[in-house]
């Protein structure tokens, strides 16, 4: 027989998702749509399950146009400047992952995603600050490979630094902040004093 046709993307598919912000405040979740067709599509009474959200009447969408749709409009419009801001939903994005479904307001599902806060997922997203893209919006995303951290400022500052260590018979290696915060670790090395192999593996 003949080959299965690959599965229809669009018109409007689930483009991003902030589903853990770095502030730990469900009010900056969002998720941002984008219309990948060549028309302007009326999306009224179309439904995100997964947040509770049906788009009122005269949602618009127009040709490669965005609309971001979260849990308080005013947060996101602040804290991003950005004025396409539908809202507010009365759900929530899990933290640890979801099936989130675009639909229509005659059941028809446009658009899906089971995203999840572990590996091979996009880890960065859960709680660092990154938002979790779509790489390619034309192509299916309901898999772990088609999406990826956003690579947006978030207020993170990069540190390097290199110390001497001289307590002796420890096998163990703490870093502590000095107030409430987050950070990710990377590039750590440990090398004897004037030299010498690697002691970590990063």
């Amino acid at each position: 027989g003949a080959f299965n046709s690959t599965p229809k993307i669009g018109p409007v598919v689930i483009n991003e998702i902030m589903y853990h912000p770095i502030m730990d405040d469900t009010a900056f979740e969002y998720i941002e749509l984008l219309n990948i067709s060549d028309e302007t599509w009326d999306i009224s009474g179309w439904v995100i399950d997964g947040v509770n959200y049906t788009n009122p009447p005269g949602t618009v969408i127009a040709p490669g146009e965005f609309l971001v749709v979260c849990a308080d409009h005013v947060a996101i419009s602040n804290a991003y400047g950005i004025a396409n801001v539908a809202g507010d939903w009365s759900g929530a994005l899990q933290n640890g992952g979801e099936r989130i479904d675009l639909t229509t307001d005659e059941g028809a599902v446009i658009d899906s995603v089971q995203y999840n806060d572990k590996e091979p997922w996009p880890v960065g997203a859960d709680g660092y600050g990154p938002s979790m893209e779509r790489l390619r919006p034309a192509e299916d995303g309901d898999t772990y490979i088609n999406w990826g951290a956003s690579s947006m400022g978030t207020g993170w500052q990069h540190i390097a630094v290199t110390q001497s260590v001289t307590s002796a018979g420890t096998e163990v290696l703490r870093f502590w902040l000095d107030h409430e915060g987050k950070c990710y670790i990377d590039d750590v090395s440990l090398q004897p004093l004037g030299g010498g192999s690697e002691l970590i593996s990063n």
